[in-house]
């Protein structure tokens, strides 16, 4: 089993991409890995890169295939700082970085935490929903094998990963 390794958010940001005239925002955060690399992550996580600038500057790279499409574009705003909250969101109760927060899911883990998450042996998981109807499944990352249970571990912090009440895939920590 290799080392899982653990993310530290070092910058957040909106990424604003037009595509034809239409306008879709995401989350973008960068992050140092325990290995020493760095990743940016959008909606998906980013192959290493190995300084900061190089992984800010691949976050804010148009997507490959704009170079085919005129009319594609992307800007990302990076926030001054990550210790301060923007209405909306709460600190990740595993790292402090900013999380959306909810009533709903009020120990919900940001999304760099949810990177980490483990079974109880360590083996890495991934969570996704089963169609696009719904629905919750978690695989292990290593070999897609099904892993039949909503609980998991974030640095040894017990966690509850589920289907999101509108959609999507929620980590919450556990209650005390």
């Amino acid at each position: 089993m290799a080392d899982v390794l653990r993310f530290t958010t070092l910058r957040v940001g909106i990424a604003t991409l037009t595509v034809h005239g239409q306008v879709i925002e995401q989350d973008v955060r960068v992050l140092r890995a325990s290995d020493g690399s760095y990743r940016w992550l959008g909606p998906t996580l980013s192959e290493p890169a190995s300084t900061l600038e190089a992984a800010v500057a691949a976050a804010e790279a148009p997507p490959e295939s704009s170079t085919e499409v005129s009319d594609i574009s992307r800007e990302v705003q990076w926030r001054d700082a990550i210790t301060t909250f923007n209405r909306g969101e709460a600190p990740c109760p595993i790292c402090g970085a900013p999380a959306p927060a909810s009533p709903r899911y009020p120990r919900r883990l940001c999304p760099a935490c949810v990177l980490e998450a483990t079974d109880a042996q360590g083996r890495l998981l991934r969570f996704s929903n089963e169609s696009m109807s719904g629905g919750f499944e978690a695989r292990y990352a290593d070999t897609g094998a099904r892993h039949d249970s909503h609980d998991c571990f974030v640095r040894g912090l017990r966690c509850r990963a589920d289907e999101a009440r509108f959609g999507g895939i929620v980590v919450q920590a556990a209650g005390e």
